[in-house]
């Protein structure tokens, strides 16, 4: 009989108690009691962090006695060292999954309520504790009361992890899920060192040089620097997935994969189409599973391989890199798309200041986020660079559809299947007047600036023509006879007509108009034989664009 998927489900005991289907990774509690005594770990969303997390606490947690959750699984073999850690500390669990609000006031509040939760849900006896001292009761009262001095909830870890040690007699775990959301969102929103200052204070007050901390277990997607909140944490091991400790814990193997698939009896072929969908991961040299998505397309294999993964995460982050930001990746974006992997440097540590400006960090972020795979690391000087490729086809997929809602945020749907038309059908005229207008209707002036004007226009070009990909390989800045073009519309169907096109903007400092740039782009189509490859490719059609732009205006020219 087969046993339920645990969908949406992260409370170990209940899948482990209610018999749903579970992969084993309870040697991940094995790997946190040999590690140092605080641990840092990095990984995706929905990649197993907060159902670890869960098993930690249940395995060390002195409330009950669980160890019958643990009987069948692989740390129950692994002897007294780790078995005798069992059921014997105080444990303080909190996620801040939740914490995404547009202001520094109300993620305050809701700080403030989770903290609060956590006190009168867990620790509400401690209140009536003979032996608690007058400072500690006014934290604790005031926190039960909701009180907002922020100092009462910044040294939340600290007093009550004391206390708890005090009372137990037993030094205190303490496990934090997602510590990094509410970073993001601040971020995003605007009160980004507000929110940094809470959580450095918050989190060292815990973890740094505190006599009653048994271990400290953060989870997030990375480590975020800002003059470090972890700075002064000596005894932090830091955990990434470019590393090998902890590469099997999170995601599924390929060994796991094949007995889910075994188990759940999918139909034949299933284990091909996973592969091409949610394969493709790397965490340090493990190739790994998306196990989110895994468990969604196993609970309804007639529906076939979707997004699922893609379509749960907050990608408002992603969206502001790819398209707002100074670091400008949109053209090589495109590359990852056609499957042509980049060789960048990523760090271990995020500086969310240099996401604007540092196209490293952009990498960085997309690694660790998990929409980008990393191998092939090579050290370079100081950097270490790593090949970077899309890992599958659900997360091509999102990048995909990127593009195009950029584009459809340009340009309604009603006027861009006729756009793309009179571009394919090398009607010159109607395709400028399309862009033309859509050039003064939805471009903003700091869009069109000179500096970025040209990347920006080559840009939008390529969100424009991505969903022509099903009947053409779309190229862009690549080499053809004697230089490189700025993009190529090749058709996989050789009586269609193939497309070059050359985009230039006036040069100031040499007095050119937007008529002089036209004149380049037309020459250099013609002198630095663009139309070589798809000659080569035995095309009877093609077309040449000459693009020129100036701030909001445009030209479009046919080059014969």
């Amino acid at each position: 009989m087969k046993k339920q998927l645990p969908i949406g489900k992260s409370d170990f005991k209940s899948l482990i108690e209610n018999g749903y289907y579970f992969v084993d990774k309870s040697l991940f509690v094995k790997e946190i009691i040999d590690s140092a005594d605080v641990c840092l770990i990095t990984r995706p969303r929905r990649f197993g962090k907060t159902i670890n997390l869960s098993m930690l606490r249940y395995f060390y947690s002195n409330e009950a006695d669980c160890s019958h959750l643990f009987r069948d699984l692989a740390i129950s073999r692994e002897g007294e060292r780790y078995l005798g850690k069992q059921s014997k500390h105080p444990v303080i669990f909190l996620s801040f999954k939740d914490i995404k609000a547009n202001t520094w006031e109300k993620a305050y509040s809701q700080i403030v309520f989770l903290i609060q939760e956590v006190l009168v849900a867990n620790f509400r006896y401690l209140l009536d504790w003979a032996e608690l001292n007058f400072l500690e009761k006014e934290k604790f009262i005031s926190i039960q009361k909701g009180d907002r001095e922020i100092i009462h909830y910044a040294s939340f870890l600290k007093i009550v992890s004391k206390t708890l040690h005090r009372y137990h007699q037993a030094k205190t775990v303490i496990l934090i899920d997602e510590y990094d959301t509410p970073i993001h969102a601040a971020y995003i929103n605007g009160y980004y060192s507000q929110m940094i200052e809470f959580m450095r204070d918050f989190l060292s007050g815990g973890l740094k040089d505190n006599n009653s901390l048994e271990k400290g277990v953060i989870t997030g997607i990375m480590r975020v620097a800002k003059e470090s909140i972890f700075s002064g944490l000596n005894n932090l091991d830091s955990f990434t997935l470019l590393m090998q400790r902890m590469s099997e814990h999170f995601g599924f193997t390929e060994p796991e994969v094949t007995q889910l698939i075994s188990d759940m009896q999918l139909p034949a072929g299933a284990g091909e189409e996973i592969r091409k969908w949610y394969n493709g991961y790397v965490f340090g040299e493990k190739i790994i599973y998306n196990p989110w998505s895994i468990i969604q397309y196993a609970d309804k294999p007639e529906e076939g391989t979707r997004p699922y993964w893609v379509n749960t995460s907050d990608n408002a982050l992603l969206k502001q890199l790819f398209f707002s930001g100074g670091a400008n990746i949109k053209e090589e974006l495109h590359e990852l798309i056609q499957k042509r992997p980049l060789r960048k440097e990523v760090s271990e540590t995020l500086f969310f200041e240099d996401l604007e400006r540092r196209t490293e960090a952009v990498w960085t972020l997309l690694v660790f986020a998990g929409y980008l795979k990393a191998r092939n690391m090579e050290q370079e000087h100081r950097a270490r660079t790593y090949e970077l490729s899309i890992p599958n086809e659900e997360v091509a997929y999102v990048y995909e559809r990127f593009i195009k809602d950029w584009v459809r945020e340009q340009i309604p749907e009603s006027e861009l299947n006729p756009m793309l038309a009179a571009l394919t059908q090398g009607d010159v005229a109607l395709f400028e007047d399309y862009f033309a207008r859509f050039v003064q209707n939805a471009f903003s002036f700091h869009d069109t600036q000179a500096s970025e004007m040209e990347s920006f226009y080559h840009a939008f070009l390529l969100g424009l023509v991505a969903s022509l990909q099903h009947d053409y390989v779309i190229k862009s800045n690549r080499e053809s006879g004697l230089g490189r073009y700025d993009l190529m519309l090749a058709p996989k169907n050789r009586d269609k007509t193939g497309i070059v096109i050359e985009i230039k903007r006036p040069q100031k400092r040499r007095n050119q108009s937007l008529q002089d740039a036209l004149q380049i782009a037309r020459e250099q189509l013609v002198s630095n034989h663009y139309t070589a490859e798809l000659e080569e490719m035995g095309l009877r059609h093609i077309l040449k664009l000459a693009i020129a732009v100036e701030g909001k205006k445009v030209l479009v020219e046919e080059v014969f």
